[in-house]
């Protein structure tokens, strides 16, 4: 009886043993791959037709320039090898044909996940390079640019000034227990040769009340925890060239629970506030996501925000709206009251874009989803602002997901008397499978030019993983977008570029390894 029970086990037991085996060659195998989501994209135009595109991956960041034609001009090496966290870098032009790359450094960051050692939650170094137009790093091994945290809540933002040099703006926090920290934003200018403009440490824009051992008399006041600070407190901020050397600040300042501030400044190419002291009060109101900035090409910006706060018929806790502003060069707001009501509406809305167009007006994107999970209805829509602030048209949708699908990475660039748009749409229940990138041309008048199979930018390649698309204007009325693809539906192992929409109708693509 015992023979016959171990004899018809050891079958079994076999099976066992080579799916076992099966199981850890393949988790081997897919070890020494960068997971797809641990491989970064980022691209920008080099302002003759071509385009710059760095990417990050397990050895550090690479950069390549692709010329008019679609060929690469540059040999790409690991411009910076130092442990970073993925996709904690970015990218902009120098505005003459090369860019500026910043990251963070964390090789001094402990992987232990040791909460309680205070060297867990020390400042991280951020650091700056620029490649000229053939690709040659300008600036040593890099020069250091601001500081983050470990969390990265608080990335350094990197605008080009279009001479060479670039605006950096971070939170420059200082630790008082584990991950509290007092909050001090900075604002500097990096010249063309990497040297700071604006003083060794740059411009203090906004300070948070310190945090201090909570009180017995706030403790009876309401207070809980250990520690406490008071209101205001400096919570984001955006920054956005003004076109003429200098700089646009958009900051969102919490004055008490849920509430908040925004408010705008703007500094010459000195570094001197241009408008009122303490900034122009853009809104006031309930807490939203942070907002949205882009230059209206005269010297002023576009703000957009997404927001719950009080609706027309009273306040619902539930409803979410899009408002936009726009600001002049002096720091006048150009559009009435708290600015325009783009959407409102009880579910879900996508963090929004905005392009100016000319004169003065803007186009503004969003996505939203009527329910959530595996019953998604995501749809894509757009609407064009006057430079009065009247709504000149909207569309219905302009692209309509399918049942249990959703939206993702949504871009924009000039298509010349027209917008072309870019976004991912994957399955719900297997995202990094499913993901296919799609393209759309929308005229200035709101008109759909491209439609049907041609949408999908990459049609008839045999691509099962598709992945953070990317969009710059290929100066001929069309765009170049790029994504990390692969064969397999489980990783991308190249980036791949198409030529899309222009004029002419000439189309190119290719495609660049990605050593993993």
């Amino acid at each position: 009886m015992i023979k016959r029970i171990v004899e018809s086990r050891w079958p079994i037991s076999l099976a066992i043993v080579v799916v076992v085996i099966a199981v850890s060659v393949i988790v081997i195998l897919m070890g020494n791959r960068a997971p797809a989501g641990r491989i970064s994209l980022e691209t920008v135009s080099d302002g003759s037709g071509g385009t710059i595109v760095a990417w990050q991956d397990k050895q550090g960041i690479h950069a390549q320039r692709i010329n008019s034609e679609g060929n690469p001009l540059w040999t790409h090496e690991v411009l910076a090898g130092a442990k970073m966290l993925p996709e904690a870098f970015s990218l902009a032009s120098d505005g003459q044909g090369g860019a500026i790359i910043t990251w963070e450094d964390r090789s001094s960051v402990p992987d232990d996940y040791d909460f309680k050692n205070p060297a867990y939650f020390n400042p991280i170094p951020v650091y700056s390079q620029r490649l000229n137009a053939v690709g040659e790093p300008l600036w040593g091994k890099g020069v250091p640019t601001g500081i983050t945290e470990r969390l990265g809540v608080y990335p350094v933002r990197l605008v080009p000034d279009d001479a060479g040099g670039a605006f950096l703006a971070w939170n420059d926090f200082k630790t008082v227990y584990r991950a509290l920290h007092d909050d001090y934003f900075y604002l500097q200018k990096i010249g063309p040769q990497g040297n700071p403009m604006w003083g060794e440490k740059g411009i203090l824009v906004c300070s948070s009340p310190p945090y201090h051992p909570t009180t017995p008399e706030e403790q009876a006041r309401g207070e809980t925890g250990t520690w406490t600070r008071s209101f205001p407190v400096c919570r984001s901020f955006e920054v956005v060239s003004d076109g003429a050397g200098g700089v646009i600040v958009i900051l969102t300042e919490e004055t008490g629970p849920r509430y908040s501030n925004v408010y705008a400044q703007r500094f010459n190419t000195n570094g001197q506030p241009v408008w009122q002291q303490g900034g122009v009060r853009i809104y006031t109101g309930w807490e939203g996501e942070m907002p949205l900035v882009a230059s209206d090409g005269n010297g002023g910006a576009f703000i957009v925000s997404v927001t719950r706060r009080e609706s027309l018929s009273g306040y619902d806790p539930g409803l979410n709206t899009i408002s936009a502003q726009r600001l002049s060069a002096e720091g006048k707001l150009l559009w009435p009251g708290s600015g325009v009501l783009i959407e409102e509406l009880p579910y879900l809305l996508g963090q929004p874009l905005v392009v100016a167009r000319s004169p003065g007006s803007a186009i503004i994107l969003w996505t939203e989803n009527v329910y959530g999970g595996p019953e998604s209805r995501f749809s894509l829509h757009a609407v064009k602002v006057g430079a009065d602030g009247a709504v000149m048209w909207q569309t219905d949708s302009v692209f309509v997901a399918e049942k249990g699908q959703f939206i993702s990475d949504l871009g924009v660039c000039d298509g010349k008397d027209a917008v072309i748009l870019t976004w991912r749409v994957a399955d719900w229940n297997n995202p990094q499978w499913t993901g296919k990138v799609y393209a759309q041309k929308l005229s200035d008048q709101g008109k759909i030019i491209e439609a049907g199979e041609r949408s999908l930018v990459f049609a008839g390649l045999d691509f099962k993983y598709q992945d953070k698309p990317r969009i710059v204007p290929d100066g001929s009325g069309g765009a170049v977008i790029f994504a990390i693809v692969g064969q397999s539906p489980l990783y991308g192992d190249r980036i791949q570029y198409q030529r899309w929409g222009n004029d002419t109708g000439d189309s190119w693509g290719g495609s660049i390894s990605i050593r993993r």
